[in-house]
C-alpha cells in the first residue's frame, strides 16, 4: 500500500503522482468511479461492461457483436 500527500487545487482537481497511479494499474484517460464515504473519497478504476460480463456468458462471436453493437441497449442501465 503506497500513501502519499496530495492537495486540492482549483475547481477540485487532486493531481495524483504519476508513480501511485502505475502501481495500481492506471492510465492517463481511464475513467475513475468516486464514492463518497463518512471519512472521505474511494476512487475505483471504472471497468468496461464487457469486462463485467467476461466469463459470465457464453455467445458465438456473432452473436456477442450484435449486442454489443445494438443501438437499443442502454450501457448505464447495466
Amino acid at each position: 500500500m503506497t500513501t502519499q500527500l496530495c492537495r486540492i487545487e482549483k475547481e477540485g482537481i487532486i493531481r495524483i503522482p504519476l508513480k501511485v497511479l502505475e502501481s495500481v494499474g492506471l492510465k492517463t484517460g481511464e475513467e475513475l468511479e468516486v464514492e463518497t464515504r463518512r471519512a472521505g473519497l474511494v476512487l475505483t478504476k471504472k471497468r468496461s461492461i464487457v469486462a463485467n460480463l467476461r466469463g459470465r456468458l457464453k455467445l458465438d462471436q456473432q452473436t456477442a457483436k450484435e449486442i454489443l453493437e445494438s443501438p437499443e441497449i442502454e450501457y448505464e442501465a447495466l
